[in-house]
C-alpha cells in the first residue's frame, strides 16, 4: 500500500497568538487494490493543555474484490474491544451500529444505565459551546469515553463496504475546551496591552 499522507491543521483565533496552534491532523492512504482507501482524523487538545489526542476517527473502504461480511467485521470488533455496550441492527437484521462506553482508565462500562448512554448520547460536532455550562451541571454523556462504529453495507445487505470508527474522550474535551477559551481571552488581553504600549511608544499626538 501507499504511504499515509499527513496534513496539519492550525488556527490563530483573532490573530492574537505569536504562532498558530495545531488542533487537527488528517491523513489519507489509497491502497493498491481498486476501491480501497483509508482516512484518519485526529483532533488535539489545544493550549494551555498538553497536546494529546482527544478524538480520532478512521474510515476504511474495502476493495471491490475483498469485501468482508458485516458479521465478520462485527466479530472482529468484539474480539478487539470486547462485548459492546449497545448495538443497532438494520431492517435485514445485520449489525450497522456498535457502541462501547469506557471510563477514562479504559475500563468498559456495562449495564442498563451505560447502555442508555451508548444508545442516546450525541457526540457529533463537539466544540467549546458544548461545555459552556459548569462541569457539575453537565450530563452523564460528558463523563464517559465513547467508541462508536458504523458498518456500512451500501450495495448488498450483509456485505460491508465502509467501516467508520470514532473514539472520543469526552471528559477530556469537557476540561480542555473551557481552559482553552480562558487562555485565549488572556492572550487577547495581552495582545491589546501590547498594542496600547506600541502606540504610547510612538508618541503620536492627536490633532485637536
Amino acid at each position: 500500500e501507499l504511504s499515509l499522507t499527513i496534513n496539519a491543521h492550525e488556527g490563530n483565533p483573532g490573530n492574537v497568538l505569536d504562532k498558530p496552534m495545531l488542533h487537527r491532523l488528517t491523513g489519507q492512504r489509497q491502497g493498491a487494490t481498486s476501491g480501497s482507501d483509508e482516512r484518519i482524523e485526529a483532533d488535539l487538545v489545544t493550549p494551555p493543555g498538553a497536546q494529546v489526542v482527544w478524538r480520532v476517527m478512521r474510515t476504511s473502504a474495502y476493495p471491490a474484490q475483498a469485501k468482508p461480511t458485516v458479521a465478520t467485521v462485527y466479530d472482529s470488533l468484539r474480539e478487539k474491544y470486547g462485548p459492546e455496550t449497545w448495538k443497532e441492527l438494520d431492517p435485514a437484521g445485520h449489525v450497522r451500529h456498535v457502541r462501547w462506553v469506557f471510563d477514562e482508565q479504559g475500563n468498559p462500562l456495562q449495564g442498563a444505565t451505560n447502555e442508555a448512554l451508548a444508545r442516546g448520547c450525541n457526540i457529533a460536532g463537539l466544540n467549546s459551546t458544548s461545555f459552556n455550562i459548569p462541569a457539575a451541571q453537565q450530563g452523564p454523556c460528558n463523563q464517559v469515553v465513547h467508541l462508536t462504529v458504523a458498518i456500512r453495507a451500501l450495495k448488498v445487505p450483509g456485505v460491508a463496504d465502509l467501516l467508520e470508527i470514532q473514539l472520543v474522550n469526552v471528559p477530556l474535551a469537557a476540561r480542555f475546551f473551557p481552559a482553552t477559551d480562558r487562555w485565549l481571552q488572556e492572550q487577547q488581553g495581552k495582545a491589546a496591552d501590547r498594542q496600547v504600549e506600541q502606540v504610547q511608544q510612538q508618541g503620536v499626538k492627536p490633532t485637536l
